[in-house]
């Protein structure tokens, strides 16, 4: 089963997901598994379905292929809980392989109606061709000794034609490595994988839309995650700048923006998490200026430090005030956590040291997407 969620009758405007999660990979070895894979596709989902109502084109349909490594050949399961508007029998999903992509992209760019909103997220492996493609690589990769890069996926491909199929908007995330192996390399006539979405030059040249799309690794480097199952960190920070990467609609709401995502993301992690060498791309030229969701309670995260990072060890408390409001913070290792809502608000934030150590408050503005605030001696 490919389809997880069926809204009927659909909303005027909808939008159609498809989330692949692939961290099985027998002919890779046991070294390739990885079960972050699939719980960032996990996360996706329930993310869509905790938010269908608020995304600017309300959720119709999922389609979700998961390849995972604690499940046995054709016996993955969603296992993320039950929800409404679910078709199936039972909580079973199909494989990431080949033939499932194929199966299932048709079923969902099938039900793209003029206007909607295409979503698309894939965790996996990932290589770079010659020519700066990325594509993720599918539980049966190399297993055609014939044609062995065949069971992968062009995402960069898709990002560019997806929006000639008549999408309103387009979504398309990555969560990958972009490694350079040399035999994808040596293909001469490059990789012959999936292309769900072929399109001619004028047909891309006359679509006003294009995709935001991004890829949570740069050309040539790799992606990286954590050894349990929690999701990737690139799905992490994507996931925290669905409330954080916002901009005010013409109404006043707090509405999530392709602007806004295009150049923030890293920046929310490095905030939200620590995670300050996450690297991120953009797989085209150009990006989607539509809005994803409205974010009811928005947020953003503010990370405060100082340049000696052995003084942090020292830090007992955060606190931020803007003359009306007062949060407080413990520290959380080396980095000092807060959250304030994106009103522009100038916050001063003071710190309690122990110990002989001495730092200024320092003042930040509450912008979005994300603070990183500096304490100075």
């Amino acid at each position: 089963m490919t389809q997880i969620y069926q809204r009927v009758p659909e909303p005027p405007a909808a939008t159609h997901a498809f989330v692949i999660g692939c961290g099985r990979f027998p002919a890779l070895g046991d070294a390739a598994t990885r079960q972050s894979t699939v719980a960032g596709a996990r996360a996706v989902v329930r993310y869509l379905l905790d938010h269908q109502d608020e995304l600017t084109a309300p959720l119709a349909s999922i389609e979700c292929l998961l390849s995972d490594p604690d499940s046995d050949a054709g016996a993955d399961q969603l296992d993320i809980g039950k929800f409404a508007n679910d078709p199936r029998a039972d909580d079973g999903v199909s494989a990431a392989t080949r033939a499932n992509v194929e199966a299932a992209g048709m079923a969902w760019l099938s039900r793209c109606r003029p206007g909607d909103t295409m979503f698309f997220y894939m965790s996996s492996h990932g290589v770079a061709e010659a020519d700066l493609s990325a594509s993720g690589l599918l539980e049966d990769v190399l297993s055609n000794r014939f044609n062995q890069w065949d069971a992968s996926l062009n995402i960069a491909n898709l990002a560019t034609n997806l929006p000639v199929i008549g999408a309103g908007a387009c979504w398309v995330f990555l969560d990958a490595c972009q490694e350079l192996v040399e035999s994808v390399l040596d293909e001469y006539d490059g990789l012959s994988g999936v292309v769900l979405v072929k399109a001619s030059i004028k047909k891309i040249t006359a679509t006003r839309v294009r995709s935001l799309a991004l890829a949570g690794s740069r050309f040539g480097q790799l992606a990286w995650g954590p050894d349990s199952r929690d999701p990737p960190y690139f799905t992490q920070a994507l996931l925290r700048s669905f409330e954080a990467c916002v901009d005010r609609d013409s109404n006043g709401a707090w509405v999530v923006t392709g602007e806004r995502l295009l150049c923030n993301v890293p920046k929310v992690a490095d905030a939200a998490f620590g995670y300050s060498t996450l690297d991120v791309e953009a797989l085209a030229k150009f990006a989607n200026q539509a809005t994803l969701v409205t974010v009811q309670n928005a947020r953003i995260p503010v990370v405060v430090r100082t340049d000696n990072l052995a003084d942090m060890a020292y830090l007992t408390q955060i606190e931020a005030s803007d003359g009306l409001t007062s949060i407080k913070s413990a520290p959380l290792q080396t980095n000092c956590f807060l959250e304030v809502a994106p009103t522009g608000t100038e916050f001063e934030a003071r710190p309690t040291f122990s110990g002989a150590q001495a730092y200024r408050p320092a003042k930040f503005h509450a912008n979005p997407c994300a603070q990183i605030v500096r304490l100075l001696p």
